[in-house]
């Protein structure tokens, strides 16, 4: 199955001030990853983005619970930078009533 309009996925601010920021508590970790795997930081985050809208799009989603909030699903993409490729799992909740699904998660394989 594909993310329901996956076409409107929302990223918000979560890839620039937790993901690829080197100085947060808990990001950091994931900032070293993304930019040893692939090149990526906070200066050029619009390449994730990119490849985060295009996924939400184009490929499949599995279903991880269903509860009051929404439906809550993990997607995988490849990303393939000139630094290296990498397998991303991304978690997206879909909120009820917004009819819009959010980034939460994201990870660097």
């Amino acid at each position: 199955m594909h993310l329901p309009n996956g076409n409107f996925a929302i990223l918000g601010n979560k890839i620039e001030s937790y993901c690829l920021n080197p100085h947060h508590e808990k990001g950091k970790h994931k900032a070293v990853l993304f930019e040893a795997k692939l090149g990526i930081t906070i200066n050029n985050a619009h390449i994730l983005k990119k490849a985060l809208k295009k996924a939400a799009v184009s490929e499949r989603v599995k279903i991880v619970k269903e509860n009051e909030y929404g439906t809550h699903y993990n997607m995988k993409f490849n990303l393939q930078t000139d630094v290296g490729e990498s397998l991303n799992s991304r978690r997206l909740d879909y909120q009820k009533g917004r009819k819009i699904s959010q980034i939460n998660q994201l990870l660097p394989r």
